[in-house]
């Protein structure tokens, strides 16, 4: 069980990246807007993933499902992005 201090600290970071988030969603930054909130989206996932999904301690064969899973979602993002950019 993650201690109640954890909890609220990784509480707080996600409400911070959030803010992030509405932060540069006002500001006209241009490509930097795709990539930043990208970045932002990133760090949020892998405090949810290691923190509240116990990624961090969990067996060798839970991580190798979780990398497979997030290895398919980068497949199907590749293969939908190729097939949008050759029409």
């Amino acid at each position: 069980m993650e201690r109640a201090s954890t909890l609220v600290m990784v509480w707080i970071a996600l409400l911070v990246l959030l803010g992030l988030t509405l932060g540069t969603s006002f500001a006209h930054i241009g490509v930097l807007h795709a990539v930043s909130n990208l970045g932002i989206a990133v760090l949020k996932t892998l405090l949810i993933a290691s923190i509240f999904m116990r990624l961090l301690g969990a067996a060798d064969v839970t991580r190798v499902i979780a990398g497979a899973g997030v290895f398919w979602l980068m497949l199907m993002v590749w293969l939908t992005l190729s097939d949008f950019l050759t029409r």
